[in-house]
């Protein structure tokens, strides 16, 4: 395969395959109008079938696509009719495509003869499901960025901070282990424990959509394992999304099972990180098993991901502190039950088990360790727990006039995070002890420790079905309903010590216990027209009408609570409806270049606060309203790529904390606008030499000030650095025999950014850094080999901080990480 593969390089042909044989039966088609070029890609896909042809030939040719129950050899009629191509056998049984006044031997005479490759033009046509229809990236009326399962396995990626500097104007804080994360997008991140950016596997959400278990410092970080691509949306996708997507939606699109072929593979991996002297290490596992080849199919995947510890802890003295394993397995199944019909099946399940979090004490006034490079300071352990379970159903059927989807899930997340709050609480001991005697005894309380824990689970049920229109007619439709059924528990403890940190004795004990069960339940209707003008100009509206209803329990007890005047039980209720739209004309100027406009709106549920005295009785929902402009060009063959998008967010109503005592709760402030420039572009010199850029500048601040946070008009908001970007440069080349080396890397980077307001009392500066990522290996059909540096330049990078009396608590960028893998397929 590989001496084939180098000799299509060298014939400048464009051809691709898949491994399976031809089959002569009918299948449903979904093979939207477009390039040719991009239609025979979609048609290799979607037939199993084998074809060779000369892209270079095929500028500016358009293909009307094929939609619907069909032979493969129908379907391949109706993608070249009348694009002056057709499809001729040679005596080998090779399908080529060529001009219809033109032989094979004329189309590739002089190339070195016919080869077959796998997949070849998957590389050149990224294909996404943003639209929740599969179509080429380039021809998506919004700004939209992948991340293939290829990069993320050759970089190592292990979590989302990893890689997601990748994505122009995407920057992920991590709070200190995977699974601690605060994602910002556009400029936008939440000020309160409410989502801005929504999170979806496959065709289905996760994550809570209310605001009382800490949802945006919890977001959803998968092992890259078994993900075939990362689909990152800008700007709000409130119709077609709804809930939470106010900035954007971040979606893990994993691999589904192959119907036809049997495979399987393996890996491992071992590395060692700056700060510490222990080895890491990583195995996986996966297969493809064809139960009925062509009908039913089942995949499996397992891994787990042992990292070692590099913080040492500047009070206990204890050595490599945050050492963090990860879990998981996946179980998927297809089944074709006819060639209209098609269900797909899976359950996910992943556990992060964290020690302690690479969190470092800093200097509030420096800014610098201390207590020296890579150590913290807490006298209490910190450990972190998260558990996910995933189970979703889909069912794709063609009606013949439409195309009918069920989407269902449930999902079951848990976490546990025990935080060092002696600083925060030690010292108000002996104040609350003498107010309220009846909780000591009529002792005073010495000074000492607290222990403050939080356990949250989230119990969500989601139901979508939509029904949409064949593409490729003058109006083209979809609609769709969506339900979701959201239970929630967040499970607050506070544990006051003495200074050898054994609890003092109850009634003192719990110092502050609080249990805050909700409920979240939405409802929605929504829709897509599309009207074709022309081949060349379309215009989409979209809207979507949702009622949300919430149910609030407070049951808090402990001396904490009574001294604030919140003890007992206390119920609360809200409801909502909101209505989002969005209107997205498209202008393809030439078969390679679209340009597009988008007015989108979205919008973050309200809900209900602590029904208090001096408490507003809820929070109400806040709305963004985007403006964006975009072009997306290919050029040079199509070896080079550019997108390029302005945008302007206007943020109203926005819900931000304040506090009354020691009971935080949420109210609407005023206004905020975001505006910037997304650029990215790509170029491939050689086939076999890619190179890539972006960047994005974001000047996202305040228009009203938000007294309760201390934030005045023209303050910049928390975690959005003016300008972020990478480069990537990657390269494949034969070595020989059977062998080929790849090697390649990219250099991310974040610039300067704030988090909290001058007027608040605790305004952080994060510096600005960049972070070098290397890879190179060498590989056959059966065996890898892979060498990788993540943070190569070691550079020390300081996010997330957390203000405390004396010092800043402040997540640290994982050091320089040297990696080995192997790999196996079979």
């Amino acid at each position: 395969m590989i001496r084939t593969l180098a000799a299509a390089l060298l014939t400048g042909t464009c051809v691709v395959a898949t491994a399976t044989p031809a089959v002569a039966q009918s299948r449903t088609f979904d093979i939207p109008a477009g390039s040719l070029k991009n239609a025979l890609g979609a048609y290799v896909r979607q037939s199993g079938r084998q074809l060779i042809f000369k892209g270079g030939e095929m500028g500016g040719v358009r293909s009307n696509g094929a939609h619907g129950a069909m032979s493969a050899e129908a379907a391949l009629s109706a993608v070249l009719a009348g694009s002056g191509f057709v499809a001729k056998t040679d005596a080998s049984g090779a399908v080529a495509i060529v001009r219809a006044a033109s032989s094979i031997s004329e189309s590739f005479q002089g190339r070195g003869g016919v080869a077959v490759v796998e997949d070849e033009v998957a590389d050149e046509e990224i294909v996404v499901t943003a639209q929740k229809k599969v179509e080429n990236i380039q021809d998506v009326p919004a700004s939209i960025s992948v991340i293939g399962g290829r990069r993320l396995e050759r970089i190592g990626a292990t979590q989302l901070s990893d890689y997601a500097a990748y994505v122009p104007g995407l920057v992920v804080d991590g709070g200190g282990t995977p699974g601690q994360t605060r994602i910002t997008l556009r400029g936008l991140s939440p000020i309160t424990y409410t989502s801005m950016i929504g999170t979806y596997i496959d065709d289905t959400p996760l994550g809570s959509s209310a605001g009382w278990v800490q949802a945006p410092l919890f977001s959803l970080d998968l092992m890259p394992y078994d993900i075939e691509r990362v689909e990152v949306l800008r700007g709000p996708q409130g119709t077609l999304y709804g809930a939470n997507t106010m900035g954007g939606l971040l979606k893990y699109v994993t691999k589904s099972p192959d119907l036809n072929r049997f495979s399987g593979r393996a890996g491992a991996e071992v590395s060692t990180i700056g700060g510490t002297d222990e080895i890491g290490w990583g195995v996986r596992d996966g297969a493809n098993v064809p139960i009925i080849p062509g009908k039913l199919a089942v995949s499996i995947s397992v891994f787990n991901q042992y990292t070692p510890g590099y913080i040492d802890n500047g009070i206990t003295g204890e050595k490599d502190e945050n050492e963090v394993e990860q879990t998981g397995a996946r179980l998927a199944l297809l089944w074709q039950v006819t060639d209209a019909l098609k269900i797909r099946l899976s359950a996910m399940g992943q556990n992060i088990d964290a020690d302690g979090n690479a969190v470092v004490s800093l200097d509030p006034v420096t800014g610098e360790p201390l207590f020296g490079d890579l150590t913290g300071a807490h006298a209490l352990d910190q450990p972190f727990r998260s558990k996910l379970r995933h189970y979703a159903a889909t069912i794709d059927w063609d009606l013949g006039f439409a195309d009918f989807t069920s989407a269902t899930s449930y999902s079951n997340t848990k976490v546990h995070k025990e935080i060092d709050y002696t600083l925060l609480l030690g010292a108000y001991y002996p104040i609350i002890s003498e107010i309220l005697p009846e909780f000591s005894n009529g002792v005073i309380i010495p000074a000492g420790m607290g222990l403050y824990e939080v356990n949250t689970e989230v119990k969500k049920f989601t139901q979508e079905f939509r029904l949409a229109s064949p593409g490729g007619k003058r109006l083209e439709w979809l609609i769709g309903a969506f339900y979701t059924d959201e239970d929630a528990i967040m499970f607050q403890n506070i544990t006051a010590m003495d200074t050898l940190g054994v609890p003092v004795a109850a009634p003192f004990n719990p110092f502050g216990l609080a249990r805050v069960p909700t409920k979240y339940r939405e409802m929605a209707v929504f829709g897509n027209l599309t009207y074709n003008f022309s081949e060349a100009f379309d215009i989409s509206f979209g809207g979507r009408f949702a009622k949300n209803k919430q149910d609030f329990t407070l049951i808090s007890s402990g001396p904490l609570f009574v001294f604030s005047g919140v003890d007992g039980t206390t119920i609360a209720n809200s409801k909502e409806d909101v209505f989002t739209y969005s209107v997205a004309p498209r202008w393809h100027i030439s078969e390679d270049t679209m340009v597009y406009a988008r007015v989108a709106s979205g919008y973050r549920p309200g809900g209900p606060n602590t029904p208090i005295l001096g408490i507003p009785p809820q929070v109400d929902s806040d709305r963004i309203v985007n403006y964006e402009i975009g072009l997306k060009s290919q050029f040079l063959d199509r070896r080079a790529m550019v997108d390029l998008a302005l945008f302007r967010i206007d943020w109203k109503d926005i819900q931000t904390d304040a506090v009354l005592g020691v009971i935080n709760y949420q109210t609407n402030g005023g206004r905020a606008r975001s505006q910037g420039v997304e650029f990215n572009a790509s170029f491939a010199p050689s086939r076999n030499v890619r190179l890539g850029m972006n960047t994005a500048y974001t000047d996202a601040k305040l228009i009203d000030p938000i007294p309760s946070i201390g934030a005045a008009a023209g303050d910049q908001l928390s975690y959005t650095p003016r300008w972020s970007g990478a480069v990537t440069a990657d390269t494949d080349f034969p070595i020989s025999g059977e062998w080929t080396g790849q090697a390649g890397g990219g250099l991310r980077y974040v610039g300067k950014r704030r988090v909290g307001f001058p007027g608040g009392g605790s305004l952080v500066e994060l510096d600005a850094y960049a972070a070098l990522d290397l890879y190179a290996g060498v590989s056959n059909d059966i065996w890898g080999v892979r060498l990788f540096v993540r943070n190569a330049t070691d550079n020390r990078v300081y996010l997330t901080p957390a203000t405390f009396p004396g010092q800043i608590e402040a997540a640290v960028l994982q050091p320089r990480t040297i990696g080995l893998a192997l790999e196996a397929k079979f």
